[in-house]
Protein backbone atom coordinates (compact mmCIF):
# COMPACT_ATOMS: atom_id res chain seq x y z
CA UNK A 1 0.00 0.00 0.00
CA UNK A 2 1.39 3.54 -0.70
CA UNK A 3 1.87 6.13 1.41
CA UNK A 4 -0.60 8.74 2.23
CA UNK A 5 0.45 12.12 1.51
CA UNK A 6 -0.95 15.65 2.26
CA UNK A 7 -2.65 16.13 -1.20
CA UNK A 8 -3.84 12.23 -1.55
CA UNK A 9 -7.52 11.02 -1.13
CA UNK A 10 -8.04 9.00 1.80
CA UNK A 11 -9.33 5.37 0.53
CA UNK A 12 -13.17 4.17 1.53
CA UNK A 13 -13.21 0.50 0.78
CA UNK A 14 -11.65 -1.78 3.32
CA UNK A 15 -7.83 -1.95 2.19
CA UNK A 16 -5.94 -1.42 5.10
CA UNK A 17 -6.35 -2.11 9.24
CA UNK A 18 -7.76 0.83 10.25
CA UNK A 19 -6.59 4.84 10.59
CA UNK A 20 -3.47 5.91 13.13
CA UNK A 21 -4.68 9.63 13.89
CA UNK A 22 -1.77 11.81 15.32
CA UNK A 23 -2.08 14.44 17.18
CA UNK A 24 0.30 16.81 19.12
CA UNK A 25 1.81 19.81 18.41
CA UNK A 26 0.72 22.42 15.68
CA UNK A 27 4.22 22.13 14.59
CA UNK A 28 3.98 18.17 13.50
CA UNK A 29 0.89 18.73 12.01
CA UNK A 30 -0.14 18.59 8.10
CA UNK A 31 1.85 15.51 7.63
CA UNK A 32 5.00 17.21 9.00
CA UNK A 33 5.69 14.24 11.29
CA UNK A 34 6.76 12.39 8.28
CA UNK A 35 9.45 14.31 7.10
CA UNK A 36 12.39 12.61 9.09
CA UNK A 37 14.78 15.83 8.20
CA UNK A 38 12.34 18.03 9.62
CA UNK A 39 11.86 16.21 12.73
CA UNK A 40 15.30 16.02 13.87
CA UNK A 41 14.88 19.64 14.30
CA UNK A 42 13.00 18.65 17.76
CA UNK A 43 14.66 16.40 20.89
CA UNK A 44 12.75 13.69 20.75
CA UNK A 45 10.33 14.04 17.97
CA UNK A 46 11.63 11.50 15.40
CA UNK A 47 9.39 9.13 17.24
CA UNK A 48 6.11 9.96 15.20
CA UNK A 49 8.39 9.51 11.68
CA UNK A 50 9.10 6.53 13.48
CA UNK A 51 5.62 5.50 14.27
CA UNK A 52 4.04 6.91 11.29
CA UNK A 53 6.48 4.00 9.55
CA UNK A 54 6.13 1.47 11.54
CA UNK A 55 2.69 1.57 11.84
CA UNK A 56 2.12 1.69 7.68
CA UNK A 57 4.64 -0.99 7.78
CA UNK A 58 1.78 -3.16 9.58
CA UNK A 59 -1.06 -2.15 7.26
CA UNK A 60 -2.22 1.25 8.98
CA UNK A 61 -3.26 4.32 7.31
CA UNK A 62 -1.77 7.45 9.04
CA UNK A 63 -3.12 10.74 9.39
CA UNK A 64 -2.52 13.98 11.36
CA UNK A 65 -5.03 15.49 13.10
CA UNK A 66 -6.36 18.22 10.86
CA UNK A 67 -5.87 15.88 8.03
CA UNK A 68 -8.13 13.41 9.66
CA UNK A 69 -10.34 16.34 10.90
CA UNK A 70 -10.30 17.16 7.18
CA UNK A 71 -12.32 14.15 5.75
CA UNK A 72 -14.46 11.80 7.61
CA UNK A 73 -13.96 8.93 4.72
CA UNK A 74 -10.96 7.32 6.36
CA UNK A 75 -10.38 3.14 7.22
CA UNK A 76 -12.19 2.20 10.46
CA UNK A 77 -11.11 1.72 13.24
CA UNK A 78 -9.43 5.24 13.63
CA UNK A 79 -7.59 5.13 16.59
CA UNK A 80 -5.98 8.06 18.33
CA UNK A 81 -2.26 8.26 18.89
CA UNK A 82 -2.48 11.97 21.19
CA UNK A 83 0.13 13.82 22.88
CA UNK A 84 -0.92 14.66 26.16
CA UNK A 85 -4.91 14.68 25.02
CA UNK A 86 -4.51 16.26 22.24
CA UNK A 87 -7.58 15.65 19.49
CA UNK A 88 -9.57 13.96 22.46
CA UNK A 89 -12.28 16.41 22.00
CA UNK A 90 -12.17 16.62 18.41
CA UNK A 91 -11.94 12.99 17.70
CA UNK A 92 -15.11 12.16 20.22
CA UNK A 93 -17.23 9.70 18.56
CA UNK A 94 -15.01 9.03 15.52
CA UNK A 95 -11.92 7.41 16.88
CA UNK A 96 -10.79 5.53 19.68
CA UNK A 97 -8.88 6.72 22.15
CA UNK A 98 -5.84 4.43 21.92
CA UNK A 99 -2.28 6.12 23.24
CA UNK A 100 -1.55 8.83 25.38
CA UNK A 101 2.24 9.77 25.74
CA UNK A 102 4.31 12.32 26.79
CA UNK A 103 8.02 13.35 26.71
CA UNK A 104 7.47 16.16 29.06
CA UNK A 105 8.91 16.76 32.79
CA UNK A 106 5.89 17.15 35.16
CA UNK A 107 7.41 20.43 36.12
CA UNK A 108 6.82 22.04 32.40
CA UNK A 109 3.51 19.90 31.55
CA UNK A 110 2.17 20.69 35.02
CA UNK A 111 -1.49 21.05 34.33
CA UNK A 112 -1.24 17.31 32.53
CA UNK A 113 0.99 16.07 35.16
CA UNK A 114 -0.95 17.35 38.18
CA UNK A 115 -5.00 15.73 36.64
CA UNK A 116 -3.01 12.89 35.30
CA UNK A 117 -5.57 10.27 36.13
CA UNK A 118 -8.31 12.29 34.88
CA UNK A 119 -6.33 12.77 31.89
CA UNK A 120 -5.49 9.40 30.99
CA UNK A 121 -8.46 7.87 31.63
CA UNK A 122 -10.27 7.58 28.36
CA UNK A 123 -7.47 6.01 26.91
CA UNK A 124 -6.58 2.21 26.72
CA UNK A 125 -2.95 3.02 27.00
CA UNK A 126 -0.58 5.47 28.43
CA UNK A 127 3.20 5.80 27.47
CA UNK A 128 4.92 8.32 30.40
CA UNK A 129 7.45 8.37 32.63
CA UNK A 130 8.34 5.23 35.32
CA UNK A 131 7.20 7.51 38.04
CA UNK A 132 4.23 8.53 36.56
CA UNK A 133 2.26 4.73 37.53
CA UNK A 134 1.11 5.67 40.71
CA UNK A 135 -1.22 8.28 39.40
CA UNK A 136 -2.22 7.21 36.00
CA UNK A 137 -5.40 6.16 35.55
CA UNK A 138 -5.89 2.46 36.46
CA UNK A 139 -8.41 1.51 33.58
CA UNK A 140 -5.42 2.19 31.11
CA UNK A 141 -2.47 -0.45 30.55
CA UNK A 142 0.72 1.86 31.84
CA UNK A 143 4.23 1.55 29.75
CA UNK A 144 6.98 3.39 31.19
CA UNK A 145 9.10 5.30 28.00
CA UNK A 146 11.80 6.06 27.40
CA UNK A 147 13.55 8.92 25.57
CA UNK A 148 13.65 8.14 21.88
CA UNK A 149 17.29 8.54 20.60
CA UNK A 150 18.18 8.08 17.11
CA UNK A 151 21.29 5.95 15.87
CA UNK A 152 23.88 8.12 15.22
CA UNK A 153 27.85 7.39 14.31
CA UNK A 154 30.40 7.90 17.37
CA UNK A 155 33.22 10.67 16.45
CA UNK A 156 36.94 9.48 16.25
CA UNK A 157 38.52 10.08 19.34
CA UNK A 158 40.31 13.22 20.27
CA UNK A 159 43.75 13.75 22.07
CA UNK A 160 43.62 15.64 25.59
CA UNK A 161 44.77 18.47 24.20
CA UNK A 162 42.06 19.11 21.91
CA UNK A 163 38.90 19.37 24.02
CA UNK A 164 38.64 22.36 26.53
CA UNK A 165 36.98 21.26 29.97
CA UNK A 166 33.24 21.73 30.15
CA UNK A 167 30.34 22.75 28.04
CA UNK A 168 26.40 23.62 28.82
CA UNK A 169 23.84 23.69 26.33
CA UNK A 170 20.42 24.76 27.90
CA UNK A 171 17.97 27.24 27.25
CA UNK A 172 17.19 30.23 29.45
CA UNK A 173 13.56 29.28 30.43
CA UNK A 174 11.16 29.22 33.72
CA UNK A 175 8.97 26.40 34.56
CA UNK A 176 5.53 27.49 35.75
CA UNK A 177 5.67 30.92 33.43
CA UNK A 178 6.19 32.62 36.63
CA UNK A 179 9.09 34.52 37.62
CA UNK A 180 9.86 36.61 40.54
CA UNK A 181 11.13 38.77 40.85
CA UNK A 182 10.98 40.28 37.57
CA UNK A 183 14.44 39.48 35.16
CA UNK A 184 14.48 43.01 33.77
CA UNK A 185 13.28 46.24 34.50
CA UNK A 186 12.85 47.40 31.12
CA UNK A 187 9.45 48.74 30.53
CA UNK A 188 8.70 46.25 28.07
CA UNK A 189 9.92 43.19 29.49
CA UNK A 190 7.93 44.06 32.88
CA UNK A 191 4.76 44.71 30.61
CA UNK A 192 5.52 40.83 29.45
CA UNK A 193 6.17 39.77 32.94
CA UNK A 194 2.70 41.35 34.40
CA UNK A 195 0.39 40.30 31.80
CA UNK A 196 1.90 36.74 32.05
CA UNK A 197 1.53 36.91 36.10
CA UNK A 198 -2.38 37.46 35.65
CA UNK A 199 -2.60 34.95 33.10
CA UNK A 200 -0.86 31.92 34.78
CA UNK A 201 -0.20 32.70 38.01
CA UNK A 202 -3.59 31.26 40.10
CA UNK A 203 -3.52 27.95 38.25
CA UNK A 204 0.27 27.82 38.85
CA UNK A 205 0.63 29.09 42.43
CA UNK A 206 -1.83 26.28 43.21
CA UNK A 207 -0.45 23.86 41.61
CA UNK A 208 2.81 24.38 42.61
CA UNK A 209 1.25 24.53 46.61
CA UNK A 210 -0.53 21.06 46.54
CA UNK A 211 1.19 18.88 44.38
CA UNK A 212 4.62 17.02 45.56
CA UNK A 213 5.45 16.70 41.79
CA UNK A 214 6.04 20.10 41.41
CA UNK A 215 8.76 20.36 44.26
CA UNK A 216 11.32 19.16 42.07
CA UNK A 217 12.85 21.03 39.68
CA UNK A 218 16.61 22.25 39.01
CA UNK A 219 16.29 25.41 37.18
CA UNK A 220 17.68 27.20 40.61
CA UNK A 221 21.12 24.17 40.28
CA UNK A 222 20.87 25.01 36.56
CA UNK A 223 21.33 28.64 37.56
CA UNK A 224 23.87 28.29 40.24
CA UNK A 225 26.09 25.86 38.19
CA UNK A 226 26.55 28.48 35.21
CA UNK A 227 27.08 31.09 38.10
CA UNK A 228 30.05 28.59 39.38
CA UNK A 229 31.75 27.35 36.46
CA UNK A 230 31.12 30.31 34.39
CA UNK A 231 32.96 32.40 37.25
CA UNK A 232 35.73 29.59 38.06
CA UNK A 233 35.92 27.08 35.43
CA UNK A 234 36.69 26.70 31.82
CA UNK A 235 33.29 26.26 30.70
CA UNK A 236 30.97 27.59 27.81
CA UNK A 237 27.45 28.22 27.99
CA UNK A 238 25.43 27.57 24.52
CA UNK A 239 21.43 28.09 23.92
CA UNK A 240 19.39 30.20 23.68
CA UNK A 241 17.42 33.06 25.88
CA UNK A 242 20.75 33.90 28.07
CA UNK A 243 21.21 37.28 26.55
CA UNK A 244 18.12 38.69 28.74
CA UNK A 245 20.39 37.43 31.92
CA UNK A 246 23.05 39.95 31.01
CA UNK A 247 20.71 42.64 32.16
CA UNK A 248 19.49 41.22 34.64
CA UNK A 249 18.90 41.60 38.60
CA UNK A 250 21.19 38.48 39.43
CA UNK A 251 24.13 40.23 39.04
CA UNK A 252 26.86 37.17 39.85
CA UNK A 253 24.63 35.27 37.00
CA UNK A 254 24.98 38.07 34.71
CA UNK A 255 28.61 38.47 35.24
CA UNK A 256 29.17 34.85 34.63
CA UNK A 257 26.90 34.78 31.60
CA UNK A 258 28.75 37.53 30.21
CA UNK A 259 32.04 35.76 30.29
CA UNK A 260 31.04 32.10 29.39
CA UNK A 261 27.90 32.70 27.11
CA UNK A 262 28.68 31.37 23.33
CA UNK A 263 24.97 32.01 21.82
CA UNK A 264 22.29 29.87 20.71
CA UNK A 265 23.34 27.08 18.47
CA UNK A 266 21.02 25.80 15.41
CA UNK A 267 18.04 23.89 15.28
CA UNK A 268 18.44 19.87 15.68
CA UNK A 269 20.77 17.18 17.66
CA UNK A 270 23.60 17.12 15.21
CA UNK A 271 24.86 20.93 15.77
CA UNK A 272 24.60 20.44 19.89
CA UNK A 273 26.46 16.96 19.02
CA UNK A 274 29.13 18.08 16.91
CA UNK A 275 29.79 21.56 19.67
CA UNK A 276 30.51 18.89 22.35
CA UNK A 277 32.42 16.78 20.79
CA UNK A 278 35.46 20.24 21.22
CA UNK A 279 34.68 19.72 24.91
CA UNK A 280 35.67 16.53 27.83
CA UNK A 281 32.17 17.04 29.85
CA UNK A 282 29.18 18.25 29.58
CA UNK A 283 26.88 19.17 31.99
CA UNK A 284 23.78 17.97 31.79
CA UNK A 285 20.88 18.64 34.32
CA UNK A 286 17.06 18.01 33.77
CA UNK A 287 14.23 20.35 34.34
CA UNK A 288 13.44 17.77 37.47
CA UNK A 289 13.91 14.59 39.74
CA UNK A 290 11.49 12.32 38.24
CA UNK A 291 11.81 8.66 38.20
CA UNK A 292 12.37 7.46 34.59
CA UNK A 293 12.82 10.94 33.25
CA UNK A 294 15.85 10.89 31.24
CA UNK A 295 16.19 13.17 28.02
CA UNK A 296 18.34 13.69 25.49
CA UNK A 297 20.86 15.71 27.78
CA UNK A 298 22.67 12.51 29.20
CA UNK A 299 22.63 10.26 25.41
CA UNK A 300 23.71 13.49 23.41
CA UNK A 301 26.96 13.63 24.74
CA UNK A 302 27.89 10.35 25.03
CA UNK A 303 27.22 10.46 20.81
CA UNK A 304 29.80 13.38 21.18
CA UNK A 305 32.47 11.15 23.29
CA UNK A 306 31.93 13.46 25.89
CA UNK A 307 31.41 12.21 29.56
CA UNK A 308 28.14 13.67 30.77
CA UNK A 309 28.17 15.55 34.12
CA UNK A 310 25.01 14.45 34.89
CA UNK A 311 22.26 15.81 37.70
CA UNK A 312 18.24 14.70 37.25
CA UNK A 313 16.36 11.27 37.33
CA UNK A 314 16.98 9.86 40.74
CA UNK A 315 17.04 6.45 39.31
CA UNK A 316 19.52 7.21 36.85
CA UNK A 317 22.29 4.68 37.50
CA UNK A 318 19.65 1.85 36.71
CA UNK A 319 19.10 2.98 33.35
CA UNK A 320 23.17 4.46 32.50
CA UNK A 321 25.95 2.79 33.42
CA UNK A 322 27.14 4.09 36.44
CA UNK A 323 30.88 4.17 34.84
CA UNK A 324 29.87 6.01 32.07
CA UNK A 325 28.77 9.99 33.62
CA UNK A 326 29.56 11.42 36.58
CA UNK A 327 26.84 12.00 38.93
CA UNK A 328 26.50 14.87 40.55
CA UNK A 329 24.70 13.93 43.34
CA UNK A 330 28.09 12.65 44.64
CA UNK A 331 29.69 16.11 45.26
CA UNK A 332 29.01 18.22 47.95
CA UNK A 333 29.18 21.39 46.25
CA UNK A 334 30.04 23.12 42.63
CA UNK A 335 33.72 23.71 43.53
CA UNK A 336 34.18 20.67 44.69
CA UNK A 337 33.07 18.93 41.47
CA UNK A 338 34.87 21.84 39.16
CA UNK A 339 38.08 20.61 41.23
CA UNK A 340 37.34 16.98 40.58
CA UNK A 341 36.62 17.26 37.00
CA UNK A 342 39.90 19.71 36.48
CA UNK A 343 41.99 17.26 38.18
CA UNK A 344 40.34 13.79 36.62
CA UNK A 345 43.36 12.00 35.10
CA UNK A 346 43.36 11.29 31.57
CA UNK A 347 43.40 7.69 31.74
CA UNK A 348 39.57 7.87 33.44
CA UNK A 349 38.71 9.85 31.15
CA UNK A 350 39.04 7.99 28.28
CA UNK A 351 37.88 4.89 30.44
CA UNK A 352 34.53 6.38 31.39
CA UNK A 353 34.32 7.83 27.55
CA UNK A 354 35.12 3.77 26.27
CA UNK A 355 32.27 3.08 29.00
CA UNK A 356 29.97 5.45 27.32
CA UNK A 357 30.81 4.23 23.56
CA UNK A 358 30.12 0.96 24.97
CA UNK A 359 26.83 1.55 26.35
CA UNK A 360 25.52 3.17 23.14
CA UNK A 361 26.72 0.09 21.05
CA UNK A 362 25.03 -2.17 23.65
CA UNK A 363 22.05 -4.14 23.67
CA UNK A 364 20.83 -2.01 26.97
CA UNK A 365 21.09 0.89 25.12
CA UNK A 366 17.61 -0.89 22.60
CA UNK A 367 15.07 0.43 24.84
CA UNK A 368 16.28 3.93 24.26
CA UNK A 369 16.11 4.09 20.46
CA UNK A 370 13.65 5.96 18.66
CA UNK A 371 12.44 2.88 16.36
CA UNK A 372 12.04 0.58 19.98
CA UNK A 373 9.91 3.16 21.49
CA UNK A 374 7.71 3.37 18.11
CA UNK A 375 7.50 -0.62 17.77
CA UNK A 376 5.93 -0.42 21.09
CA UNK A 377 3.48 1.99 20.52
CA UNK A 378 2.26 0.44 17.01
CA UNK A 379 2.18 -3.41 19.36
CA UNK A 380 -0.41 -1.73 21.85
CA UNK A 381 -2.10 -0.12 18.56
CA UNK A 382 -2.08 -3.56 17.40
CA UNK A 383 -3.90 -4.69 20.42
CA UNK A 384 -6.73 -1.87 20.57
CA UNK A 385 -7.32 -2.84 16.73
CA UNK A 386 -8.01 -6.64 17.28
CA UNK A 387 -9.87 -5.34 19.77
CA UNK A 388 -11.94 -3.51 17.95
CA UNK A 389 -12.67 -5.61 14.96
Amino acid sequence: MAQLRNSDTPPTANTCRGTVVVAGSQLFMKGRCRDRAFMRQFPGASILTDLVEEAERRGFLVATLDQFLDRRDWPRPALLVSDMGVGLEECEGDAIPAICWCLESPVIANRFFHRLEKETKPFRHVFLWRGASGRASPRASFHPISWPNEDRPLPEPRGPQSRRLIAMVTANKRPFRLVWPPQSRRPWRLVRWFGSMIINAPATIWIRAVDHWMYHGLAKARRNAIEWFGLNADFDLYGPGWESVRGGLNRKLARAVNRCYRGPLPAGPQAKIEALQRYRFCLCIENTRFPGYATEKIFEPMFAGAIPVYLGAPDIAGQVPPDSFVDVRQFPSWASLGKYLANLPEVEVQRMRAAGADFLASDAFESFRSGTQARLLVDALDQVSHGAA
